[in-house]
């Protein structure tokens, strides 16, 4: 790996105050995974969960969905940022 990309993993890209705010008036996060290759996935699914927590945001404001495969992961997210909720 180069040393700008493993600089820029500690360096995150997300507005914080944008995403509480949009936390705060309705919005939720929503996780998609994939259930192939569930034990890597999971170990994903609760790092981001973890990271969410450490973030002050609470657990019922987050839906994990979980698909088949990396072929429907593309569809459900679409899904969800068309549905507005998310």
């Amino acid at each position: 790996m180069s040393e700008d990309l493993i600089k820029g993993l500690d360096e995150p890209n997300l507005d914080l105050n944008k995403i509480k705010d949009l936390l705060e008036s309705g919005q939720k996060i929503a996780i998609v995974a994939a259930r192939f290759n569930a034990n890597l996935v999971n170990q994903m699914v609760n790092g981001a969960l973890a990271q969410l927590q450490d973030l002050g945001i609470d657990k019922s404001q987050v839906d994990i969905f979980r698909v088949p495969g990396a072929f429907e992961l593309p569809l459900i997210t679409k899904k969800c940022a068309s549905s507005k909720k998310y």
